[in-house]
Formats: C-alpha cells, structure tokens, sequence
C-alpha cells in the first residue's frame, strides 16, 4: 500500500516566514539550547494565539491573538508558555503545560479509549467514495496495531454538512463491520451545526450507535 506521507520539516531562520506560525513552535538556538513556545488553558473563552515573525529582524517574533475574546467575567486568559533547556528531553519530558491547565471535569474516565488512529483524508484527500480504498487504509491500520481510524465526510463526497452525506451513503456499516475484524474501530466527522440542538444529537448521534460507529469529531 502506498502512502503519501507530510512531515514537520527543519527550517532555518535565515529570514522569518511570511506566514504565522501555529503553537506549539519548538526552536533549536545554536547548539545549546531549545526553545517550546506554546500555550495553555485554552478553553474557548478566549481566543488562542500565534506567532507573527518580525519583517525587520529574522527571530524576533510577537504573539499575536486569532480572534476576538468573547467570554463572562470574571474573565482568565490563557498561558502563554515558554520551555527552555539545553537537550531536548528537558522539553518532551516536562509536564508544565498540563500542570498549567485546569483538572480534568470529567470524573469518570474509564470510557475514554486512546490509541493510535489513521486519517485517509490528511494523507489522500482525493480517496472520496473509494470503498475498497478505504478497506486498505484499515488493513494497515491493523496490520500496524492502529486502534482507529476517522472516517471523513470528505471521502464520500462533500467536506460540508457531513450527515446529509453519511445517512446516503449504505455501505459505511459495512465498513465499520470490515474494521471490526481487523481490531480497528472507526470514529466519524460531523459539523457542529449539525449537533447544535438536542433533537440533531438524537437522530444523529443514534445512527451512528446503529452503524457501531464508536463516536464523532464535530468541527466548526
């Protein structure tokens, strides 16, 4: 099975990039230090942030916010983090950044399933309604261990209004039963209108259970 794979390439700062850069932004600075900069405690009542590289002076960078805050008082803003430390274990072994977000409100957490997933929109965007395609990725999701897979509306179709493609489309158990045999377990995408109601998340969210689909990302 081919793949077309994306990796996070090595850049150097020669001059700054046009374009924002997305947090988390990890820096090497000569050969003695690294340098995370990230954020924390983003919960939607404030806007995140990004970098703006400076036009004058490659490395000098501002933080500049991605929207407008819209929250109640009394009224928090996110941490702004900065790691620094000279290899690069002090940064991947550091739990600032959890240590800085609020406790998990969920006390319950023995449902919550992690695992490895693949992702056959990010890497071919263009498999659409391939089902034999698609029977591949899972293949080698199980081959590799992989305990899911998302199933994107964009690979049947349309990249809007995902139920009005899912509930047309008759072979997703079908899939979802393939997978299943492979130790594989598929999760959907949704808009989030399309669950921005009780009524929406019943009929929606019950397909979903029907098919065996073992839950949903909703996106705005």
């Amino acid at each position: 099975m081919q793949l077309h794979v994306t990796t996070y390439d090595r850049t150097e700062l020669q001059s700054n990039p046009k374009h924002d850069i997305a947090f988390p932004a990890l820096f090497h600075v000569r050969s003695d230090a690294w340098i995370l900069l990230t954020e924390a405690a983003v919960y939607g009542d404030y806007c995140g942030s990004r970098l703006a590289g400076s036009a004058q002076e490659a490395g000098r960078f501002q933080v500049r916010m991605d929207g407008p805050v819209e929250g109640r008082l009394p009224l928090s803003s996110p941490w702004r983090v900065a790691m620094v430390g000279h290899d690069l274990g002090t940064i991947v072994e550091s739990i600032l950044v959890p240590a800085l977000n609020p406790p998990c409100a969920i006390q319950d957490t023995s449902w919550i399933r992690p695992g490895r997933v693949t992702f056959p929109w990010w890497s071919e965007p263009k498999v659409k309604g391939n089902f034999e395609r698609l029977k591949q990725f899972v293949d080698f999701g199980g081959e590799m261990g992989w305990e899911w897979m998302e199933f994107d509306t964009a690979l049947i179709g349309s990249e809007n209004k995902a139920s009005d493609t899912w509930m047309h489309t008759a072979w997703v158990p079908e899939l979802v039963k393939y997978a299943a045999a492979k130790n594989v377990r598929l999760y959907g995408w949704e808009d989030w209108t399309n669950l921005d109601t009780p009524e929406k998340r019943e009929k929606i969210l019950r397909l979903y259970n029907q098919w065996g689909l073992q839950g949903s990302r909703s996106i705005t």
